[in-house]
């Protein structure tokens, strides 16, 4: 089955109508999940650079555009990506960016597409489609062209920057003045759309080609526009691209319909010769002069020997020489010679490139999403939608397993999964035939073909298992028919429906989109219920509600985000999903989501409530650049930008060292008859839910309210060399944090010997012997001995002290008094582990430590809380700490509560800017013990030993590399055993050393 592709034709889709309202002519107001991968997630359409190649700007179909530093510095660096536009958005294809354009001097960037807002809708809305110019260094809306009657197809500025040529979709070409906006010429003598327009070197002519088939030559003196010549090539009916030559003597012109490429006189358009296309066996529609002669590209693909696979080629000519380079496995859609001597490309789906002058790739940028295209039968599905197998690559290559309720990767495992079922079931009471679904405008039921949106292809297709009906995925919708080919329902789509699924309990109607995202959807009505999206890294995932809760692999909570639009005459805002973390990353609600449970009473906010509320920005007021002091002012402001101001946090690399904000204390209080020992998973769940009955609408977060502008300075203590200042502040109902801002200083004094700070605490034995556990004080005895052990090569034996607790003296007061005497002593130089084993309970916001002077009952009193940790933490001054909490009823006794444990333990971990180990197991029957530890401690002692923990062979063991090793230990013991246990390992701040290798 081949994938059928034409760029026009995605030009040319027609929005379907949506039940989404918006006045006529207004953006959405309401909040838009989007991506923000540091890539363009979909097609780039067009390139433009400025007059002295310094950037690249890309503007694509993912409703972004990008500017790239074109530098030798930046080009294989983080800083080639320089800034994001985002202009506002729409549903379906308002907001797409077809065009774009730079003004020669680098300062002003044009960008223009599906640019109208009509609810989706063909019809015009009453000020039409504009042309939004963008400050390029701040990322801001400078001014807005409107009155266009057709979507944007291509831009360019004029050598002097003063005026923007414009070419439309069957309304010919306009020119602005960029100076006031104001229209200066037009010419609407156009039978069909222009998809090219530029001017020649000195701004004097301007060349645009035309679907009607014609090419049209202009003069401009910069007051008045005048046809000169139109005339149609030989080489095609639909001419694409039409570029001068540097000297401005030729014109080249490629063609979408056939594998021409035409070379004109500049001042006539007359046929002067066609370069030699021999071979060629597509359309070559994209052209671009370098200095080394013509380029072009396009469809045309010429099998090439490497690894079998099929390349599309770049064309190249010097006099009569032509000269063929593989580029990419898609269609070329846009090039572009730089006047540094690069040339871009970019092609179907979200790959561009550039290359240098003999054709080798200087910067490739490959997709950033999952290719689901051509799945069909690799994607499935186990009965009850659990676990879904897809393919990273195209054609459902490079496949693995999801499974959603264990929230991780399995090997790929085919054995109780179903491909979607393309024929009608053997024992189905009725005739079912679905036909010709497979990338046609026509699908049919029983010959009867079944209505599209206008333009809309299939492409996807799959029966329910009892024969009694079957869904159907489409360019930009999902539709569900039943056994009569009656449709039941419409959903609109993100992107095109490359494959779908039904489960075979009838619940889900699963569909991978070209959006790179996996959904599940509710077969009785089509809604929405849960998206899926696995970065093609092939380690971070994803998932999220609608109402904006999520779960995430670590590092990938800023994959996706919320954009905000602020209506037309201003650039929209991102609000990456991380900024909203403290309340919004939870496992739980997902997992209750998918099984279908009423989340009401366990959420307080959804997350466009909390939208309406943007947080505040940031900056330093005060900051050395050197310092030579052991302590040092830092100055810091936060001004509100709608939605007051809340929590504010100090970090100093990357460890808090100053905050006002807490987790409200949980004000349902289990019933004190119940003891912890008798706590089962219901009884933990309906707990659970009571206490958040009675938080509901109230914000998890408290902080003293701040009013509009806050202003605070803070006296810290240096550290020889870098010190990394970030500042972050919420708003006021302390649901969004701010974007962090950071700035560093250096510190010119002696470096003293840092000192390793340990305590190790144990607890066997509570007031309530039910409650006794039988490894706690050993395994907390075995750690202080190994970690004083292997801790001598990195820190001197004098400097290296160890203390412990157990049993009785483990009280919640010697627990306190004894951080507390650390404290004292600590700088922030040196390093501090605590080591708890113990139990551990959750109650509403809160994470709780049970303290040996526990009497069964459940009591705060005798628990020490997330929040008095985090105060603990802050008192001590070490910038690397390391948490290692080993308690039992903490997580995993089920989903819901092994979901809520890893937000909240993760929260604490980010809050902190530090790292914890947390041995949240699956049962309580796997903490039993193992070889005379707890398990987790038994890998996590084990992995001390082990030399291959050293992962990056740096010959020293950091605080990632062990709790990575130490997991991975957990999961294979725990899976053997029976009782599959997998701690959660989480790591903010800066990774540090533990120890040497040996």
């Amino acid at each position: 089955m081949r994938l059928v592709s034409h760029f026009k034709f995605l030009f040319a889709i027609v929005a379907a109508v949506s039940s989404v309202v918006a006045q006529a002519g207004e953006p959405p107001t309401e909040p838009m999940l989007r991506f923000d991968l540091g890539e363009h997630t979909a097609t780039v359409r067009r390139f433009a650079s400025d007059a002295e190649g310094h950037y690249l700007v890309t503007a694509s179909d993912d409703k972004t555009a990008k500017v790239w530093s074109l530098s030798e510095t930046d080009l294989h660096s983080d800083s080639h990506l320089q800034n994001t536009f985002r202009t506002p958005i729409g549903i379906n294809n308002e907001g797409k960016l077809n065009a774009v354009a730079i003004s020669p001097d680098s300062n002003i960037v044009a960008l223009g597409g599906w640019t109208q807002f009509n609810n989706g809708s063909k019809t015009p809305s009453n000020d039409g489609h504009s042309i939004y110019l963008f400050d390029r260094a701040s990322g801001h809306l400078l001014r807005r062209l409107t009155g266009l009657q057709n979507v944007i197809n291509s831009l360019d500025f004029s050598p002097d920057g003063r005026t923007l040529a414009v070419g439309l979709g069957k309304s010919g070409i306009r020119l602005f003045s960029i100076a006031d906006g104001r229209l200066h010429a037009q010419d609407q003598d156009y039978g069909a759309a222009s998809y090219s327009v530029q001017f020649n070197t000195d701004g004097t002519r301007l060349v645009t080609s035309c679907d009607d088939g014609n090419l049209r030559l202009y003069s401009w003196n910069g007051q008045s526009l005048n046809l000169l010549e139109r005339r149609s090539a030989p080489g095609g009916r639909e001419p694409s691209n039409a570029r001068f030559s540097p000297d401005d003597t030729l014109i080249a012109v490629g063609f979408d319909d056939t594998p021409a490429v035409n070379v004109l006189d500049a001042t006539n358009l007359s046929f002067l010769y066609a370069p030699d296309t021999t071979g060629v066996n597509a359309s070559l529609g994209r052209v671009t002069w370098t200095e080394n002669g013509l380029s072009a590209a396009g469809k045309a693909q010429r099998k090439f020997d490497y690894d079998g696979e099929g390349f599309i080629y770049l064309r190249q000519w010097q006099g009569d020489t032509a000269k063929d380079i593989p580029v990419t496995q898609n269609t070329i859609v846009d090039l572009l010679a730089l006047s540094n001597g690069l040339l871009a490309y970019s092609s179907m789906g979200s790959s561009w490139g550039l290359l240098d002058n003999q054709g080798k790739g200087r910067r490739r940028h490959h997709p950033v999403i999952a290719d689901f295209r051509a799945m069909y039968e690799n994607f499935t599905l186990s009965a009850d939608g659990t676990q879904v197998r897809f393919g990273y690559e195209y054609g459902g290559k490079s496949s693995v397993v999801f499974d959603i309720s264990r929230r991780q990767f399995l090997p790929d495992d085919t054995s109780n999964l179903k491909p979607p079922i393309f024929k009608q079931p053997i024992f189905a009471l009725s005739k079912l035939s679905v036909t010709d679904w497979d990338q046609t405008t026509v699908p049919k039921f029983n010959g009867t073909t079944l209505q599209l949106e206008p333009y809309e292809r299939s492409f996807s297709m799959a029966m329910q298992s009892d024969g009694n009906g079957f869904a159907l995925g489409a360019s930009w919708t999902l539709r569900v028919f039943d056994r009569n080919g009656s449709q039941i329902w419409v959903q609109l789509t993100p992107a095109e429906t490359w494959a779908v699924n039904v489960s075979k309990d009838g619940r889900w109607i699963v569909a991978a989109y070209g959006d790179g995202t996996i959904r599940w959807h509710r077969a009785s009505d089509g809604v929405e219920q849960l998206a899926f999206f696995p970065h093609a890294d092939r380690k971070r995932w994803i998932i999220w509600t609608p109402e904006g809760y999520y779960d995430a692999s670590p590092g990938a909570e800023n994959l996706i985000g919320w954009h905000l639009n602020q209506g037309k005459d201003k650039e929209a805002r991102f609000i990456p999903s991380g900024q909203l973390y403290d309340v919004f990353f939870r496992p739980d609600i997902v997992q209750a989501k998918f099984r279908g449970e009423d989340i009401s009473s366990m959420i307080t906010i959804t997350a466009a409530q909390a939208l309406k509320m943007p947080p505040p920005v940031l900056s330093f007021t005060r900051m050395p650049s050197t310092t030579k002091q052991n302590m040092e002012k830092v100055c810091y402001k936060a001004v509100a930008t709608g939605g007051g101001i809340g929590e504010v946090r100090l970090f100093q690399n990357g460890k808090l060292i100053k905050s006002d904000g807490f987790y409200r204390e949980s004000v349902a209080k289990v019933d004190r008859s119940i003891k912890l020992a008798a706590m089962d998973s219901a009884t933990v769940t309906r707990a659970l839910k009571l206490t958040k009955t009675a938080q509901n609408s109230e914000p998890p977060m408290v902080s003293n309210s701040k009013g509009n502008e806050y202003s605070e300075c803070q006296e810290i203590e240096t550290i020889p060399g870098d010190n990394e200042i970030s500042v972050a502040a919420f708003n006021a109902n302390n649901t969004i944090q701010s974007a962090l801002e950071t700035t560093h200083f250096t510190a010119d004094r002696k470096a003293e010997a840092p000192h390793l700070y340990v305590l190790g605490i144990g607890i066997n034995k509570y007031q309530s012997s039910e409650n006794n556990l039988t490894y706690a004080v050993k395994d907390a005895a075995d750690f202080r001995s190994m970690i004083q052990d292997k801790a001598k090569g990195l820190f001197d034996a004098a400097n290296i002290h160890i203390e412990g607790l157990s049993d009785a003296a483990a009280t919640k007061a010697g627990i306190q008094q004894a951080i507390t005497a650390i404290s004292a002593k600590v700088k922030p130089w040196d390093s501090f582990i605590l080591f708890v084993a113990s139990h551990g309970y959750l109650q509403g916001n809160q994470y709780y430590i049970v303290t040996s002077d526990f009497d069964g009952a459940i009591d705060t009193t005798k628990m020490i809380s997330s929040n008095e940790i985090v105060g603990m933490s802050k008192n001590i001054k070490s910038l690397s700490q390391l948490l290692i909490f080993y308690t039992c009823h903490a997580g995993g006794v089920d989903n819901i509560i092994g979901g809520l444990y890893d937000a909240r333990m993760s929260v604490m971990a980010k809050k902190m800017g530090l790292h914890i180990y947390a041995s949240a197991g699956s049962t309580q029957t796997a903490l039993d013990g193992y070889q005379g530890n707890g398990l987790f401690t038994h890998a996590l002692l084990g992995s001390m030993k082990n030399n291959t923990t050293d992962s990056n062979y740096d010959s020293e063991v950091s605080v990632a590399e062990l709790g990575e090793r130490a997991k991975l230990e957990t999961m294979t013991i725990s899976t053997k055993l029976g009782f599959p246990q997998s701690p959660n390992i989480i790591n903010f701040g800066k990774d540090n050393a533990l120890f040497r290798v040996k």
